[in-house]
């Protein structure tokens, strides 16, 4: 389906794409504004410091390194941890709470503190994974700042969460780095316990060295003397640097600080951050719409037909002569129900609307034979082409309609069933023109019917003799009117199509695809023929008068005025 098939398809279906859009921003707008829950959002904004750290080593060298986005994300992680989200909500008593803990009227109504202890134990993972997905950490891109969100039903609950969190992050930084000091504390005591024991041990040796007075060993001994003078030296310096750093490292842990400080602190919020309303209104009539659009083209895919005027003229690329509206049904025949039809005001102005176009088209001035075909059987073509002899007749002009569809003879059978004179016998050359046409004048105009059904019926359409009744037609009358058979089922008109002047091809609202009409104008062009107009039969009238105010209008107008045919069953006689 090309843009402007599609284009069509939405203008005609303009009131029921209306109605899907209108339906869902209905069920959009009800879910937006009485069922949703609405959601608050929060936050608190954080400095991390990616670099330093104030916990010393166990050498006293303090733990530096360069800041970086590994360091900075890890740090960020740690706000979303477990063990945080875990005092979180111990301290919010989150268990209690049925946003978080879907056991919570359990866990609120156990009495029995064993009992109570198990449902916390069961149900606490599951709570601190439902504040996981809660909160939510953003970095400010190029900086050392971190937003830390949370989302909540209440935006009570929401700021208090927040709050707590980074609160609760800091504690435990501190917490963690005390411990961590601690540990070098006593890593340290240990480490001049066990120096301080080793100078000792080494003292009391060089109190308890004695020379032994042998000449010969004295030069070894003052060696070993001065070597565990050296030792002890070196254990009292040692021990000394140890007690230094043992004091500053005391000293530091009281200073001990977080590695991030709070910019700014949450607050309540005003309004809901979900649903968000307008953005769900907004999808529901965009998803709406599509819907339409794809029950629309669904509903036209299964139907086949081509639905208005302008789909028609794109179709067989060709002018609109005009459109016709339904016809009531009748226990008459199709032919005479729309004969009698003309009665009717909106379907005699449709009528007359095609024959003032017909009438008007270049080179009409002549008499002209005008033929009227479709592409499959069952269009309408053998109703307008009565109903047009009946039009022009009412004019005035000598108006001949010659039913040359010698397969289906709908004109003959509803018009002259007894006949045993038409254009059968004409074609075999045993019976003369004027003594075939029947007429009468409750019509209008004369008919020549087809008699009966022969077997050959191309040989006969393509016969001199066709062509020779034809040129004695438009000498005798002003206006010949030739209801053609069908295009597709039969070779009928390409054998007789060059002995009309205008051809008019008819197609059904709403029954005729457009297949069937590229199939018959390619097997229109293969002969060297091409319609010279359209026009759509049995539209709707609700449909009709919309899409052309001015038929209703005139309609309207000649609906206060006489009649042109009586309100009786009519019956051809032979022509005098």
């Amino acid at each position: 389906m090309d843009i402007g098939a599609l284009a069509l398809m939405v203008w005609r279906n303009i009131g029921t794409l209306a109605a899907a859009v209108a339906v869902a921003v209905l069920l959009g707008a009800v879910y937006a504004f009485l069922i949703a829950t609405p959601l608050y959002r929060t936050s608190a904004s954080m400095v991390l410091d990616a670099g330093s750290s104030d916990v010393v080593s166990q050498s006293g060298v303090p733990a530096e390194a360069r800041a970086s986005e590994a360091i900075l994300a890890t740090k960020a992680a740690l706000i979303r941890s477990r063990p945080v989200l875990g005092q979180v909500v111990d301290q919010l008593n989150l268990m209690d709470d049925p946003e978080f803990n879907e056991n919570a009227a359990i866990h609120t109504e156990a009495s029995d503190p064993e009992e109570r202890a198990n449902i916390a134990a069961r149900d606490r993972p599951a709570t601190v994974q439902a504040l996981e997905e809660a909160v939510n950490l953003r970095n400010v891109p190029g900086t050392l700042i971190v937003d830390v969100a949370v989302t909540t039903r209440d935006p009570a609950k929401s700021q208090d969460i927040v709050n707590t969190l980074v609160d609760t992050y800091l504690e435990e930084q501190v917490a963690v780095r005390r411990a961590d000091a601690q540990d070098v504390i006593e890593r340290l005591s240990d480490r001049l316990s066990d120096l301080q024991a080793q100078l000792g041990e080494t003292e009391t040796r060089i109190e308890a060295f004695q020379f032994s007075g042998d000449p010969e060993t004295r030069s070894a001994e003052t060696v070993e003397l001065e070597r565990l003078a050296g030792e002890a030296e070196a254990t009292r310096e040692m021990s000394q640097f140890m007690l230094t750093r043992l004091k500053e490292t005391a000293a530091r842990q009281s200073l001990l600080r977080p590695d991030a400080r709070v910019v700014s602190y949450a607050t309540m919020p005003q309004n809901a951050v979900a649903p968000r309303k307008k953005l769900i209104v907004f999808f529901a009539a965009l998803f709406g719409g599509m819907a339409g659009l794809a029950a629309v083209y669904l509903r036209d895919s299964l139907r086949g037909g081509l639905h208005s005027p302008r789909e028609l003229e794109h179709a067989a690329r060709t002018a609109l002569f005009g459109v016709t509206p339904k016809v009531a049904s009748s226990r008459l025949g199709p032919v005479r129900a729309a004969l009698k039809g003309l009665q009717d005001p909106v379907y005699a102005t449709a009528i007359e609307d095609i024959r003032t176009t017909l009438a008007s088209r270049p080179g009409a001035s002549g008499t002209q034979i005008i033929a009227v075909t479709s592409a499959r059987a069952g269009e309408g073509k053998t109703v307008l082409a009565s109903s047009l002899a009946a039009s022009f007749g009412s004019g005035g002009r000598q108006v001949l309609l010659i039913d040359a569809d010698m397969r289906s003879r709908g004109a003959s059978v509803d018009l002259a069933p007894e006949a045993e004179r038409g254009l059968v016998a004409l074609c075999h050359g045993t019976e003369r023109l004027a003594h075939a046409i029947l007429h009468d004048a409750a019509y209008g105009f004369d008919f020549l019917p087809c008699e009966d059904a022969p077997s050959n019926a191309v040989d006969l359409l393509s016969s001199p003799e066709l062509a020779e009744i034809l040129a004695e037609a438009r000498s005798r009358y002003d206006l010949v009117i030739v209801d053609m058979p069908s295009v597709l089922p039969a070779p009928d008109v390409r054998v007789m199509g060059h002995l009309v002047d205008v051809l008019v091809f008819l197609a059904r609202h709403d029954k005729t695809p457009a297949r069937a009409i590229d199939d018959a104008l390619v097997v229109l062009e293969r002969a060297g023929l091409a319609p010279s107009g359209t026009v759509m039969s049995q539209m709707p009238r609700r449909r009709l008068a919309r899409r052309n105010p001015r038929v209703a209008g005139r309609a309207l107008r000649r609906s206060s005025g006489p009649t042109r045919m009586p309100d009786k069953e009519l019956h051809p006689r032979p022509a005098e």
